[in-house]
């Protein structure tokens, strides 16, 4: 069953559009455009984990992460071994952080492209066809990202 969506933003040769599950087959406009919302959200998580994880191979802040309990953040582990480190109340503030972003910061624009969270693009608001080109562009990357973190967590968990 071909989908009314081959022609949506992130559909790119070779492969076209690539909805192994057949997710769209039965989803319509509105369902589609949250879809996609979500997965430019997460291949942006994703980019920005690719990202930590390799920073904090090279360097880390100073300072203490936890004074009360005087964790440093050079003391912290790099990759999983970081969440038995880190304490509750730490987790907490993050998972608080990201929930505010999810809902008071990075919204979807109704009517507008899927990914248009209202911040803009690096400072500044894209129009038509170099606005469905970035989209596109992040929305690859993000794919990429996603394989990534996961790639780079799977040889941390089995790492000898």
């Amino acid at each position: 069953m071909v989908s009314e969506f081959v022609n949506e933003l992130g559909a790119l040769p070779p492969t076209g559009f690539w909805d192994p599950l057949g997710i769209s087959n039965t989803a319509d406009k509105r369902r589609f455009d949250y879809l996609r919302a979500r997965e430019l959200k997460h291949g942006r998580v994703a980019m920005a984990a690719v990202l930590g994880y390799i920073v904090q191979e090279v360097c880390r802040l100073p300072g203490y992460l936890a004074p009360g309990v005087e964790l440093k953040f050079a003391d912290v582990p790099n990759g999983l071994a970081a969440l038995g480190v880190v304490p509750i109340l730490g987790w907490a503030q993050m998972i608080l952080f990201v929930w505010w972003l999810e809902t008071a910061v990075f919204i979807q624009k109704e009517g507008e492209l899927p990914g248009t969270f209202g911040v803009g693009y690096f400072g500044r608001d894209l129009e038509g066809d170099e606005k469905e080109d970035k989209l596109t562009k992040e929305l690859q990357n993000g794919r990429l990202a996603m394989l990534g973190i996961l790639e780079i967590l799977t040889h941390d968990y089995w790492r000898p």
